[in-house]
């Protein structure tokens, strides 16, 4: 089964008002050399001259991608004057940032965070039941009554809102736990 690899671009390129930006490459996505089947990319007032994809292109991991940035109008199609980019794909998300007419070419790679971390096996008879209804401490209405704005008072004077480590290292039982949490919200 083959890999596809997510990739983002980012080019600088500065136009005229009536133009946008495509990449063309080597790739079906990428118009097979074709400017009017491109990749078309996007700006908007606040990031221009900066030209983005809003949603990444899927391509089979360890290929070999070649690419030029094209401007585009009614009329012209502008190629970069520079050689082929080339790059090889290979993590599972990239972002690619080039400026229009310059060579240089940088490949970010984004790792997954959740794959590369091994989460701990935790055995149900040690485990506490830890549960927060953020509503409860984020609603300051006037109609609470004294008694528990008091007790949101102390729960946000503290400088967590989250128990310590500490209070994980309980001898209760889950149930005998969650008695006692019912118990001290009565």
């Amino acid at each position: 089964m083959q890999m596809n690899t997510q990739v983002f671009f980012r080019i600088y390129c500065k136009t005229l008002f009536y133009q946008h930006v495509k990449v063309v490459g080597n790739k079906p996505e990428l118009g097979n050399w074709n400017p009017t089947y491109g990749l078309q990319l996007l700006t908007n007032e606040s990031m221009y001259p900066l030209w983005y994809t809003d949603y990444p292109l899927e391509l089979p991991a360890y290929s070999k991608l070649e690419f030029k940035v094209v401007i585009i109008d009614d009329q012209n199609i502008l190629w970069e004057c520079c050689l082929n980019r080339e790059m090889n794909v290979q993590s599972l998300k990239q972002i690619v940032i080039v400026n229009y007419n310059n060579p240089s070419i940088q490949v970010l790679g984004i790792k997954s965070l959740v794959s590369e971390v091994e989460l701990p096996q935790i055995e149900q008879n040690n485990a506490r039941k830890v549960s927060i209804e953020l509503q409860d401490y984020m609603s300051y209405t006037d109609s609470d009554s004294d008694e528990q704005n008091s007790k949101k008072s102390q729960l946000t004077n503290g400088n967590s809102l989250f128990p310590s480590i500490s209070s994980f290292n309980s001898c209760l039982s889950p149930n005998q736990d969650l008695e006692h949490d019912q118990a001290e919200m009565d």
